[in-house]
């Protein structure tokens, strides 16, 4: 089993935050999100934990953090989500992250 943080941070809070939970769950690798140079198709072993942890911004996933994390291949690897505060009601942005989820080869 292999514990992931993935996290959309620009200013690291998040990434803070998913770093935290990661941490309870076991030694994690990080994938930033954030960083472009960073990106590579990822994937996933069915006993694999990912947190992933974004913010939201006008009650919605920053777009960009979707599109890089469409490139991951889940193979029902748990997922546990996170969403932290950008400056106003968080509104579907977790539900948004979970449909999301749902549709990057299966995450559970």
């Amino acid at each position: 089993m292999s514990v992931y943080s993935i996290y959309f941070s620009p200013t690291n809070s998040t990434k803070e935050i998913a770093n935290l939970v990661a941490n309870e769950v076991g030694s994690y690798q990080e994938i930033d999100l954030s960083k472009k140079e960073d990106m590579v198709d990822q994937v996933f072993d069915a006993d694999d934990v990912c947190v992933i942890g974004v913010p939201f911004y006008g009650g919605r996933v920053p777009g960009i953090a979707l599109e890089r994390m469409n490139k991951f291949k889940g193979n029902h690897a748990k997922a546990i989500l996170v969403v932290s505060y950008g400056n106003r009601a968080f509104e579907d942005t977790l539900k948004e992250l979970a449909d999301e989820r749902l549709q990057m080869e299966e995450f559970c």
